[in-house]
């Protein structure tokens, strides 16, 4: 449907500019396209294409996120909206409240509250521990293994450090996905499974990724890293930077 509603306005459009913009001399003329209207609505279709099809990109990375911290507020408020209006597809919640990551986004980003004080008010009830929560499975084994992997060595604290072996970094999964993460990061695990697309990350359970994030930001705060960009020097600040510590050793 919204597809259909962009082609006739684009019609629309080529079919306007066809016959206002063209100088009246050439109309009379009968001329029905000339360099100066190709150009003008070739380029205007062009750039409405290109804004439909890459919008959910533009909104996945806003152009006010500019560090690690940035990032995980960002990633945060998304799990929050997705969790307000029930959404599970990343994508759709985008499009449909893009105010309300926003605006969540910029309150986390102004207030002088500290994480815990921000996340302490959205503690919600534990994800069900009667499916794997990676591949959704019922009916197979579950073990309780920690999101953040319990062997990180970000710094020699990490092995005692009580965010990492705390209740909320554990989730119960299967067998086969205990085995393919491994000790890759939540964002580094989603793009191993959905290798080709770009936002691989909206199809992360949004509680296992609030959890993962509530704890992750006291990594980046223990490694010094939260005013950090791209910390992968991939060349663009992205959700794989946010895992990128959980391999690095920090003194």
């Amino acid at each position: 449907m919204k597809m259909d509603v962009t082609n006739n306005l684009m019609l629309f459009l080529k079919l306007f500019f066809e016959i206002t913009c063209l100088p009246a001399g050439a109309q009379k003329m009968g001329w029905v396209k000339s360099a100066f209207s190709l150009n003008f609505y070739s380029v205007l279709i062009l750039l409405l294409s290109y804004f439909c099809k890459w919008r959910t990109l533009l909104y996945m990375y806003d152009y006010e996120i500019k560090t690690i911290k940035d990032l995980i507020y960002y990633q945060y408020a998304k799990v929050l909206a997705k969790i307000s209006y029930n959404l599970d597809d990343g994508r759709e919640m985008l499009q449909r409240h893009h105010g309300l990551v926003k605006s969540l986004f910029r309150g986390f980003k102004s207030t002088n509250k500290s994480w815990a004080e921000i996340i302490e008010a959205h503690i919600t009830e534990a994800q069900s521990n009667n499916h794997c929560v990676y591949c959704g499975k019922n009916g197979v084994e579950l073990n309780q293994k920690p999101i953040i992997p319990a062997a990180t060595k970000i710094k020699d604290e990490c092995l005692t450090c009580g965010k990492i072996h705390s209740i909320t970094n554990q989730v119960f999964i299967c067998t086969n996905c205990n085995s393919s993460k491994n000790d890759l990061g939540l964002y580094e695990y989603y793009k191993k499974l959905y290798p080709e697309i770009h936002w691989f990350s909206d199809f992360i359970p949004k509680l296992v990724e609030k959890n993962y994030l509530e704890n992750i930001y006291y990594c980046h705060e223990c490694a010094g890293t939260l005013d950090s960009e791209d910390l992968n020097r991939d060349g663009e600040l992205n959700v794989l930077d946010i895992d990128y510590i959980l391999h690095r050793k920090f003194e």
